[in-house]
């Protein structure tokens, strides 16, 4: 269980939850927009 963000993301990561952007993200946009 996490108990905190970093916990979390290391869980998501590990069960292959997780997609990471190794691109650079325009500040123009919000995070969302990149979800899938």
């Amino acid at each position: 269980m996490a108990y905190d963000l970093r916990d979390y993301v290391e869980d998501l990561r590990k069960a292959g939850e997780l997609v990471e952007i190794d691109d650079e993200v325009d500040w123009n946009y919000e995070i969302p927009a990149y979800e899938v």
